[in-house]
């Protein structure tokens, strides 16, 4: 039974073909029409309200039929203002309309199945960021079909690495404790976020070089006497409470992450959200774990998990800066098969969510796509590497992803690398915030958390605090 989500989906598939000056030359309509629109969205039925709306945008010229199309996506826009989670005092506007109303199906539906419509290849979803101002209509500084709408969007449940397909899947967590993160503090907006290195001294990372049917690998694990799970636990008892608490790649293990969700639900409340950095899994592909974080609320509940789906690996220069011999092809790979999906996570009171550990950040044309069409609130990046530093490769990637989105952007990373790789003292922790401006690039909000205690400590930034802002312009040498 279609209802007005079907048509808007139908509605976009035939605009997404149109020029901005195209669109600009359609005739627009009346004030009767935009009435007659208005009306046929408040009716209850699904199928109905489809078919007063499609007879609506008939018209006898293309011009005429067009501009219709536009308004009514327009109108079927503003309409699910009432169910955005941005829209405060939702249930204000929802309750007035008849339980069988489309509207209230349509909810329910992407509760289930995170998307409001699902086909084979797209899904109609909130416009993100759930919780911040969106994208404005000419942010692109030209014109953008998915920028002219506030409340709605299609997206692609498919995007690439290198043309090989990876499925994008989305969840919806509500506000309750065994399901999401609970009800937002006050301070919501002014995060406070913790970032726990657990591998600080040169002797908590072991790193081994093995082969496999003729392959050089490298493995990245935690020294057999760091327990991640028991480190991560006594550190949130020092930090008190941070909304957000992140650890770094390949710092937390399947069997650590499973150690440390009782941890967390014996003292329930130090934390809104905690990523669990990244580990390997006790599952094998071909020999190989996977390399997976996992994602718990406060109260230890699993919210979700995301695998790694782009594996890195080390070129022959930094092999030998770690004593390693490089395969016959100057590479060691990391020792991690690859996933095959991401998950984006509507966490509500929170925020939309997606995890990018360490080099999928750098993938194209995935980490570009995903943010640019679903326009998360978070972007979580587990890294493995001496730091995070400004104007490294992880700062600039962000950088530039950061003009496409609201979003903001959190890497953590553990320190042992620093001191293997004898570097002056790096932070643990980066985050930044969004572009500030459409016409100029102005910098973005940026803050560094560095580990203050050791062996096992934890960097602290709260965001918009009067932070400064970071750019690309390196200093010439001299």
């Amino acid at each position: 039974m279609p209802s007005p989500a079907d048509l808007f989906m139908e509605n976009w598939d035939l605009a997404r073909k149109w020029s901005g000056p195209e669109v600009q030359n359609f005739t627009s309509p009346c004030a009767e029409f935009k009435r007659a629109v208005s009306e046929a969205l408040l009716i209850s039925s699904a199928s109905e309200s489809y078919a007063a709306l499609k007879s609506l945008q008939r018209g006898d010229t293309p011009a005429v039929e067009n501009g219709r199309v536009m308004l009514i996506l327009g109108a079927i826009d503003d309409f699910f203002e009432i169910v955005h989670p941005r829209t405060l005092n939702r249930s204000r506007l929802f309750d007035p309309l008849p339980l069988t109303h489309w509207l209230r199906k349509v909810v329910l539906d992407r509760l289930d199945n995170g998307a409001f419509i699902s086909t084979a290849t797209h899904q109609l979803v909130p416009r993100g960021p759930l919780i911040r101002y969106p994208r404005g209509e000419f942010a692109s500084s030209a014109y953008s079909l998915a920028d002219q709408f506030a409340f709605l969007t299609v997206v692609r449940t498919e995007l690439s690495i290198e043309d090989r397909p990876i499925r994008v899947s989305a969840i919806v967590k509500d506000r309750s404790l065994s399901q999401g993160i609970g009800l937002a503090p006050s301070s919501n907006g002014s995060e406070k976020i913790a970032f726990i290195p657990i591998a600080q001294l040169d002797e908590h990372l072991q790193i081994n070089r093995f082969e496999v049917n003729g392959h050089a690998y490298v493995d990245f694990k935690l020294s057999d006497d760091v327990d991640a799970a028991a480190v991560m636990n006594s550190v949130l008892g020092d930090i008190g409470y941070a909304d957000i608490v992140m650890s770094a790649e390949l710092m937390v293990d399947e069997g650590a992450a499973d150690r440390l969700s009782p941890l967390i639900s014996a003292i329930p409340g130090r934390t809104r959200i905690l990523l669990a950095g990244s580990g390997n899994t006790s599952d094998t592909r071909d020999g190989l774990p996977w390399n997976e974080a996992r994602i718990f609320n406060g109260s230890g509940v699993e919210l979700w998990r995301q695998r790694k789906i782009w594996q890195a690996g080390l070129d022959s220069s930094r092999s030998e800066d770690l004593g390693l011999v490089p395969g016959h092809n100057g590479r060691l790979m990391e020792h991690n098969h690859a996933g095959e999906e991401i998950v984006v996570a509507d966490v509500d009171g929170f925020g939309r969510c997606v995890v990018l550990i360490c080099q999928d950040i750098q993938s194209n044309p995935l980490a570009s796509e995903l943010i640019r069409l679903y326009q998360p609130d978070w972007v979580f990046v587990p890294i493995l590497d001496w730091g995070t530093g400004l104007k490294r490769w992880a700062h600039q990637r962000v950088f530039e992803l950061s003009a496409i989105s609201p979003a903001r952007f959190l890497i953590a990373s553990s320190l042992s690398m620093v001191k293997k790789l004898k570097r002056e003292d790096q932070p643990c922790g980066l985050a930044i915030g969004p572009k500030d401006s459409t016409d100029e690039d102005q910098g973005r909000e940026c803050a560094t958390a560095y580990a203050e205690t050791s062996p096992h400590g934890y960097g602290i930034v709260e965001w918009r605090t009067g932070w400064g802002k970071s750019s690309l312009v390196f200093e010439p040498k001299k």
